[in-house]
């Protein structure tokens, strides 16, 4: 939590050297990702892009389950704006390598599929010395295969704060904090399906994303709560 806290402050420590901007994001099982634009651009660019995702979390399946779940992901993603400041997102993805462990041996799991669907709001421009604040909220689902057939199933709901600042339109770092929650289904080393859920139920990191007028990149890690780490590029058309 102090490392989290250190760069929050680095961040807006920055401000006063931040050119005026506004911010673009998302928040896909992919990860965020924040891009700069302009002061004089009104709107969110339409978005492609790619990224990879990996996510170190422990699950519970109740009456003393519990299982450990690594799993390493690729999406695709679009956005759209759909107001000045609203944007709608969409990814897809598959599953590329995962492990759920239980107590009496390690199920290897894909291959997998993933969808989101979500909207992102620009809530603050970040204009002066002003923070850039994007929020969002994602539904996605996940099918994973098991070996031995012990599918993964889940579903998936959360919401991400995002708190940053452009540097000279190009580069913005941020903190971000994830709420999330839902159910997942898998059969538990005794034949019986068991529903469970995260035992971790957020998520706080940072990351980095440098943007030019046409293409972005991220890179961001949260090691607290959920641990994730993701890195992507987009194309913005």
């Amino acid at each position: 939590m102090p490392r989290v806290l250190v760069f929050a402050a680095a961040v807006f420590a920055l401000s006063g050297l931040a050119r005026e901007a506004a911010a673009c994001g998302g928040s896909g099982p992919g990860g965020t990702g924040m891009c700069a634009l302009s002061e004089h651009e009104a709107r969110l660019p339409v978005r492609v892009g790619a990224s990879v995702g990996l996510t170190d979390t422990t699950i519970l399946f109740g009456e003393g389950r519990r299982a450990a779940m690594k799993r390493t992901a690729v999406f695709g993603s679009f956005a759209m704006p759909v107001a000045p400041r609203l944007s709608f997102e969409a990814a897809l993805g598959g599953l590329a390598s995962g492990e759920l462990r239980t107590p009496t041996r390690a199920v290897a799991l894909g291959p997998g599929l993933v969808t989101a669907l979500g909207l992102t709001v620009r809530a603050v421009e970040g204009r002066g010395r002003a923070p850039l604040v994007v929020v969002s909220g994602t539904f996605s689902s996940s099918f994973v295969r098991g070996e031995d057939a012990r599918n993964v199933e889940a579903y998936d709901l959360r919401a991400t704060v995002m708190v940053g600042k452009t540097i000279a339109e190009v580069v913005t770092p941020y903190a971000l904090g994830r709420g999330f929650g839902g159910p997942i289904w898998f059969r538990w080393d005794d034949g019986a399906r068991v529903q469970g859920t995260d035992l971790y139920k957020y998520q706080l990191g940072a990351g980095i994303s440098v943007a030019t007028r046409h293409v972005d990149l991220f890179v961001e890690g949260a090691p607290l709560g959920e641990r994730t780490f993701a890195a992507g590029l987009g194309l913005r058309l």
